[in-house]
Parts: structure tokens; C-alpha cells; sequence
């Protein structure tokens, strides 16, 4: 017998099994295939179909989304009613605001017109003053002042200039006398004032 006819066997060890792969078929595309893994060859869908969830699952995980449904509307809401009691605060603030500063400005006119008045009665004295010194020549029938601008926009946010004319003589609308300048601040009712 030669070495080349002599056919060699060789033989599992005793008491082990062959380690081969179950055949499975494919319950979408139905191809049989030898494999141990979790997904078909050919198509790669899973062997097994996966777990549905037990009714009282589902109804657990619908509670819970629900639970979170109403918990972001319930916050959107609370956000939102906080806002407009916000938004509304800074309304009555503002509001309020412009109110203190119409009362302001409607006082700081107030003030002008009783401090116009008491400066022209105060130029009128002075100037008769004057005219009984001499200095002036008289009669001195009263005086008028009249703001030079604006008297919103006069020298300072509350101080007005003033041209003032001591009136000596009346003819229709025309005003003859001596002139005079002023200056009145709103804000504290104080004037100043001097001749040409």
C-alpha cells in the first residue's frame, strides 16, 4: 500500500457535538438560510417579529404621555398668564409715569403763569419807583412781558426769557415805554429782571 492511497480520517474527539447553525426561514421574504444571527441574509428583517406590549403597558405608556402633555400645557399657560401680569405691570408703570409727568409740566405752567403775573406787577412797581426818583419819566400805566421763544424751550428745561415793556403810553394797539428783560424759573417760581 502506498502513503498516497492510504486515505486519512480524522475523527472528532469523543463527546463533542458538531457546532453548526440552525436553519431558519424568513417569515417577510420566506428564504430559508443556515445563520445564527438575528436577521435574515437576504432581505435583513428579523427572524422574530418583535414584542408588542401588554394592554396594561400601552395604557401605562399612554397615561404617562399623557401626564406629559397636560404638565407642558399646564406650564405653558402659568408662563403665559405671568407675562401678561408682566407686560401689564410695566403698562400701569409707564402710565403712571406719564401721568407724573403731565402733572409736572402742568404744574411747572401753572407756576410760570402766577410768577409772569407777579413779575410784571414787580417791574410795573420798580419802574414807578423809578419815575419818582426821576430817573424814569412817568406816568407808568403797568407793564407787560411776553416770552422771547418758546417757553418750553427757553434757557434751561424750566427757565423762560422774558421781553418786557414798562407801559407809559396806550395809543390803540401800540404800547410805548421802557423796555426790560426777565427771566422766570418754572420750577421754583423765582424771576430776574433788568432794564435795557
Amino acid at each position: 500500500m502506498k502513503a498516497d492511497d492510504i486515505e486519512t480520517q480524522e475523527s472528532a474527539p469523543a463527546g463533542a457535538t458538531e457546532n453548526r447553525a440552525p436553519s431558519r426561514a424568513c417569515p417577510h421574504c420566506s428564504g430559508q438560510s443556515q445563520t445564527a444571527g438575528g436577521y435574515c441574509p437576504h432581505c435583513g428583517h428579523p427572524f422574530v417579529a418583535p414584542r408588542r406590549l401588554s394592554t396594561r403597558a400601552r395604557r401605562g405608556l399612554y397615561a404617562a404621555v399623557a401626564l406629559l402633555i397636560l404638565a407642558a400645557t399646564g406650564t405653558a399657560v402659568i408662563l403665559k398668564i405671568n407675562h401678561d401680569r408682566d407686560v401689564k405691570r410695566q403698562h400701569k408703570t409707564a402710565a403712571s409715569q406719564l401721568l407724573g409727568h403731565r402733572e409736572q409740566v402742568e404744574e411747572e405752567a401753572r407756576n410760570r403763569e402766577v410768577s409772569e403775573a407777579q413779575l410784571e406787577r414787580s417791574i410795573a412797581g420798580d419802574a414807578r419807583k423809578l419815575a419818582r426818583a426821576g430817573v424814569l419819566e412817568g406816568p407808568i400805566l403797568g407793564a407787560t412781558c411776553t416770552p422771547m421763544s418758546d417757553p418750553r424751550a427757553g434757557l434751561g428745561p424750566s427757565t423762560t426769557s422774558y421781553n418786557c415793556i414798562v407801559i407809559k403810553r396806550r395809543r390803540g394797539r401800540t404800547i410805548e415805554g421802557a423796555r426790560f428783560f426777565a427771566s422766570i424759573d418754572a420750577r421754583t417760581g423765582h424771576f430776574t429782571f433788568g432794564g435795557d
